[in-house]
């Protein structure tokens, strides 16, 4: 009895034994796989706070030579949206093609560079910081897809037209250069001066109208006989004064007029609308016209 009592001890301190060990042996492995419930851990990509800052690393990255770092703040700048201006856009997708290119994955270069050709159908790359290589690849790409390229031309051609504002028209009426001397201050209306030329005409027309007034008062203060009696000769010779001095008044007046409206002569003068031609339709034919021309833009 006391013998398979030592014998039943004697398994039972084996099993022991072998569990202790198994557990001693396990420990290691789990403490080496992180546990059965511990996932692996991997740092969040951390972005700069705007486009310009984040190209900047960017370019700093590709000095270096790290070109997956590269990629990877690209794709997952661009995955935020961080790149919000065109010029931005046009950069990363620069640095992708050719970053990728460096790293052998030509075909994902060439969809960075169709990327950048579809927003700049006649982006150049500076074969000062792009190698001649990689020249020659993205000009293949603009060669084999120049037609989708022009086709991106026109569309942006049209587009621009369409967002053009409508055209003004505006009518210019002819002045002939003639008209300056014509005292009255003509010229000046003629040139777009209607202030000046009342003033012109209204000083002309009241020393004109002062020395025809003196000429004829002049004329009847002399008698029959042509003669002036002593009590009209002072005042006949204070008109005859007056006379002459209205008459060099407008002269001078007139000769300025015409030297003003010389000067400021200008060959068009724009129309108001109120005095522009209404009927259009036939603004087309071959018929010259006269008096007037229009402008467009």
């Amino acid at each position: 009895m006391s013998r398979r009592i030592r014998k039943m001890l004697s398994l039972l301190a084996f099993v022991l034994t072998f569990v202790c060990l198994h557990e001693v042996c396990a420990e290691p492995q789990q403490s080496a796989n992180g546990g059965d419930n511990t996932q692996a851990f991997e740092a969040p990509l951390i972005l700069k706070s705007g486009g310009d800052e984040e190209l900047e690393l960017v370019r700093n990255l590709f000095q270096y030579g790290d070109y997956p770092a590269v990629v990877t703040h690209l794709e997952e700048a661009m995955r935020q949206g961080l790149f919000d201006s065109e010029e931005q856009q046009l950069e990363a997708y620069r640095h992708l093609g050719v970053t990728y290119y460096i790293l052998q994955q030509k075909e994902r270069s060439k969809e960075s560079f169709m990327l950048l050709l579809t927003r700049e159908p006649d982006y150049q790359l500076d074969p000062l910081y792009v190698p001649p290589i990689i020249i020659d690849f993205f000009e293949s790409i603009k060669e084999e897809n120049r037609q989708l390229l022009d086709e991106i031309r026109q569309a942006r051609i049209k587009t621009a037209e369409k967002e053009q504002p409508p055209l003004k028209k505006e009518y210019f009426s002819r002045n002939a250069y003639a008209v300056n001397f014509i005292p009255f201050g003509v010229g000046q209306f003629q040139n777009g001066q209607p202030v000046k030329g009342t003033l012109f005409a209204a000083a002309e027309t009241i020393s004109l109208a002062l020395n025809i007034t003196s000429y004829f008062m002049v004329r009847g203060y002399r008698g029959d006989d042509g003669m002036y009696t002593s009590g009209n000769a002072k005042l006949a010779r204070d008109w005859r004064i007056t006379q002459f001095v209205s008459l060099g008044v407008f002269a001078i007046l007139a000769v300025g007029g015409v030297i003003d409206a010389a000067l400021n002569y200008r060959e068009y003068t724009p129309l108001p609308e109120s005095e522009a031609p209404q009927d259009d339709s036939d603004e087309n034919s071959d018929k010259p016209k006269v008096g007037f021309l229009y402008v467009e833009f």
